[in-house]
């Protein structure tokens, strides 16, 4: 019975971490847009690549791939 409890627990501790990470990675796709677009427009590709990397984005290395 308390390996059942346990395990119980376990599941929804790593639920609320999914949801809290996805919920963060989409709040930091509606910041990183404007401010990436301003520096590619500006040719600043060099803190384009930084603000990339400093966010939680799930397409984060993608992005920066991308950028060089």
């Amino acid at each position: 019975m308390y390996p059942l409890l346990v395990c119980s627990f376990m599941v929804v501790a790593i639920a609320i971490e999914r949801y809290l990470y996805y919920r963060q990675a989409a709040t930091d796709h509606n910041k990183l847009l404007p401010e990436l677009t301003t520096r590619l427009n500006s040719n600043d590709l060099g803190r384009g690549t930084e603000i990339v990397r400093q966010c939680r984005w799930c397409y984060r290395q993608d992005v920066v791939a991308w950028i060089r």
